[in-house]
Order: C-alpha cells, then structure tokens, then sequence
C-alpha cells in the first residue's frame, strides 16, 4: 500500500496530464477532419503530383472518369469507376517541366512546353505555338495573330480566325453542346470583348460588347459563360494603389444579352460560410451554366480550424449567382494546405491540387452519400496534422508559466521569509506553513486570474472550459484535486512544509496550462 501512495503522487497527476491533453488532440482531430459542408465529403486521395498544372479531366462513355496528371516521368492517365476507385492507368513517356501542359482524351495526347505543341505518340513536334487552350472535347491554340484549332487524332490544325492583336486575351467556356470563346481587346483603357461560338461550321461571331473600370482599377482576370442569347460576366479587378500599400479586389458581375451594350457592372461580396468578414484572394475562377443560373468555382482564403494560430487558409469554394447577387457561399474542401486549380468532374464531384512543399495531391470532393461515408474513414494525414496542431498549442501553453508569474510569486516570498525569520512553526515543519502558502497561492490565482482567463482564452477555448464561472470552478478543482493527491500519497512527515508548497504549485500550474494554456494565442 506504501509503494502505491508513494507512486500515486506522480502517477495521478500524469494521469490527468494525459486526459488533458487526449480531450485536446480529439477536438483537434475533430477540427482537422471536419467536412467542408454538411454535405460534402472530405477530401479523398487521388494521387499526387510534382507539378502544379491544371489536371485533364475527361467523362468516358462507360460512364468511367479519365483524370490525367503530370509525373517527372511523363504523364499518367487514372480511370475511376463512378465511386473513385481506380480501375485503369496508363502512362505516357514525355519531358515534363513546369511549364508542360497536356490534352489527354480517347488515348490522343497532345501537350505542349509554351513554345510548342508535340504529339505524345512519337514526342515529334507539330507547331509553334502564342498560347496552348486544352479544351474537353477539343484543343485551341495561338500562333502570332491567328487563332487555330488542332485535331488530336491526325495532328492537322485549321484555321479558326484572325486577332486583332498579338496580345488579345482569349477566354473560353464550354457549355452542354457548344464551345464559346470570348476575345478582350483593350482600347484607350476601354475592354472590347468579341464572342463567338464554335461549331462544325467554324467560329460563329454572336456579338459585341466593352465595358471600362475606374481608373484605379485594372482587370486581372474575365471569366464568363453563356446560355440562350444571353452571357454572364464576371471581372476580378484590383486597386492600382491602396492606403495598406497591398492590393484590393474587387470583384464585378453582369447579367446581359449580346444585343445590348455595355454590360452593366455591379459589385460581388463573397461572404464566407464560415467566418466573419468576406473570402480573399479569388483565383482559378471557373464558371458553368446549372439550372439557368450561374456558378462559380474557385480558391480563395477563407476561415479554417485545420491549423494552429492560422484561422485561414486557400480553400475551394462554390458560389451560386441569382439576379446579379451571391445567393450561397459554398465551401467544398476544408485542408492545412493552399488548395488551388479546382475542376468540376461532374454535377457533384469536384477535385483540386492541394500544395505541400515540392508534392501536390491530387483530392475529389463530392456530394454524393457514398462517397461522403467513404471520405469519413481514418487517415494517417488527419492523423499527423491532428499531432503537429495539439503540439503546437502544447507548445504555446508554456506561456502560462510566464503569465501566471504573479500566482506563485506570493507563496515563494511566504516560503523565503519564514526561513530567514525567528520561527520555529517551519524548522518544525508545522502544517499550517503548509496550508497557508497553498491558500496564499490559490487566492492569488484567483485575484489575478484574469491575466490568464481572457476572453480571447475563453472564446477560442470548448464549452466544458468556457461556462460563467469556469476560471473560478477549475482554479479552485485543480486546487482541490492536486491537495487530496498530495493527501493521499504522501505522509506529513515525508516531506518538509516548502516541498509540499512547491508539490502543489507546480501540479496545479501544470493542470491549467495543459487545460487552459493551448489557447493562450
């Protein structure tokens, strides 16, 4: 019975130690696996990559998906049966560097280096090229002031139309059955946009139309879709010069028919789903036709528990368009890492790259109940991001050392006049030395307790932390609870009157920074 109390002085306190910390990493892990939306799935892995270039996604006609990416090897095909499990590959022998972008469809690959296009057959070269446009269903490519379109099958091009300039900004949009394009001129700080629609019969001109920015903005970026005889806008334009010195976006959208010009600009705010204020740094944009209204795809940084002391990250998200206004803010990938390149594969599946260091994943997540079940499973990556997060709040907990300086400060000043004064009470180690250091501690906790229990603490930390009157319940359980394990485990006359002082200081101070601490920043 001995050897136990002398053990369970140690071995009590490790014991809530670990409870402590155990409670931390499962909210962690909670934090770090959340799905992005209530039904949506987590991230599932698809593969990885060592280049950040757009994957070629393509729907088989045995309903499987072709999903294509880029290897320091060459290109490799992945086939999915309709729950994402891989059922073919097939790899492509070709030079590859970060400036390599593909077509990969029915077996034809055709990819080009920014300079040139190749067939990926016989790497043989086919043209020169201004600009290489891989489409779905079909390839565009520039070539000084002329526009062509390049059969992957037979490697012939045809001529599609002439540009105005060499430095013509080219747009595109696939709908259900046709192929748009639209062309931006800028002329004396006015945008003319040309569209036109690709059929068997060449490219169709469907109208005209320019619109102007302030002359503090300048667009970085058009996307636009079309449907009927009508075409919706989006422009991402940014201040030429802020106040903060860093740019600001600003984000435009018009609703309009060909038949009427100029479209008429209105401002967009991307609320985020999730956190105060609105989402950031759009980029990758992508835009669709569903139910007569459209959606946008994109990245953007946005609010995420998934990391330590960084509240945000670059996250993928969906946003839906009604009357000219952001109807729903729809957050589709929920990760530590800077997700980028978004695609659609279908109605309910969506896939990206997620940036780690030099490697990107390639991730899917979908709407579907299957797959939702599926991504719930447990994964070493949840895992290892669940540790490296409890670690560093673990880490940041010692600063209630410091911050609670003015807790310990009053019993160590009680322990040091008593010895050096005339008392025989602590030479003959007397309880009360005892009782009335812990009481001067536990009173100057709670005075002082708001130099540790702020709101910010108290606002990032759970609700079994954070109730009225939690600082003055746990403060006074800790004390309770260090001073029966110390009770319990060690005789009065095992150790001296300062020992026990200093026992149930540093216990109690380790319960509260392991409780309390991991939310200090």
């Amino acid at each position: 019975m001995d050897f136990f109390r002398k053990k369970w002085v140690w071995l009590a306190p490790l014991l809530i130690v670990l409870i402590g910390i155990s409670l931390l990493f499962i909210r962690n892990y909670k934090e770090v696996t959340e799905p992005p939306e209530k039904d949506w799935s987590r991230e599932i892995g698809l593969g990885t990559t060592p280049y950040s270039s757009l994957p070629s996604v393509n729907s088989m006609e045995d309903g499987k998906t072709s999903i294509s990416l880029l290897t320091h090897e060459g290109a490799v095909e992945k086939i999915y049966n309709d729950e994402f499990n891989k059922v073919d590959e097939h790899t492509y022998d070709i030079p590859v560097d970060k400036f390599t972008s593909i077509y990969l469809h029915d077996n034809n690959l055709i990819y080009s280096n920014y300079y040139s296009i190749f067939d990926g057959r016989t790497n043989k070269k086919i043209t020169e090229t201004d600009g290489f446009h891989p489409l779905r269903n079909q390839i565009i490519y520039q070539k000084e002031n002329e526009l062509f379109t390049l059969n992957p099958k037979t490697s012939a091009s045809e001529k599609l139309l002439d540009l105005e300039h060499e430095n013509t900004d080219i747009y595109s949009f696939q709908g259900e059955e046709n192929t748009y394009l639209l062309l931006n001129n800028l002329v004396d700080n006015s945008h003319v946009l040309t569209f036109y629609k690709l059929s068997n019969k060449g490219p169709e001109k469907m109208g005209t139309s320019h619109f102007q920015l302030e002359d503090s903005l300048v667009a970085k970026d058009i996307q636009f879709a079309v449907h009927d005889d009508t075409y919706d806008l989006l422009v991402k334009a940014l201040q030429k010069q802020s106040m903060s010195g860093s740019p600001t976006e600003t984000y435009f959208f018009a609703e309009s028919s060909f038949s009427s010009s100029p479209p008429e600009l209105k401002p967009l705010t991307f609320q985020d789903p999730h956190g105060d204020g609105a989402l950031k740094e759009l980029g990758d944009i992508q835009m669709r036709i569903e139910n007569n209204h459209p959606e946008l795809l994109f990245k953007a940084f946005g609010a995420t528990a998934t990391r330590y002391n960084e509240p945000r990250q670059f996250n993928i998200y969906q946003a839906s368009i009604e009357a000219q206004n952001i109807a729903k803010v729809t957050r589709l990938s929920n990760t530590p890492n800077l997700s980028e390149k978004p695609q659609w594969v279908n109605e309910e599946d969506v896939i990206w790259l997620d940036k780690k260091g030099d490697q990107k994943s390639l991730f899917l997540s979908s709407g579907h109940q299957d797959m939702i079940d599926k991504a719930a499973a447990v994964h070493t990556r949840n895992l290892v991001s669940a540790l490296g997060k409890t670690a560093g709040m673990l880490s940041y907990s010692l600063f209630t050392l410091i911050i609670a300086g003015l807790w310990f400060i009053w019993p160590l000043l009680f322990i040091i006049i008593m010895m050096f004064s005339n008392n025989r009470g602590f030479d003959n180690d007397r309880p009360w030395i005892f009782y009335t250091g812990a009481f001067i501690y536990l009173a100057a906790s709670l005075v002082f307790k708001n130099r540790l229990f702020t709101n910010g603490v108290l606002d990032r930390a759970p609700d079994y932390l954070s109730f009225t009157g939690s600082s003055f319940i746990y403060l006074l359980g800790f004390g309770l609870l260090t001073y029966g394990i110390l009770m319990f485990g060690v005789k009065m006359r095992d150790w001296s009157m300062s020992i026990r002082i200093a026992y149930f200081v540093g216990i109690h101070l380790m319960f509260v920074m392991v409780f309390f601490g991991p939310y200090l920043l």
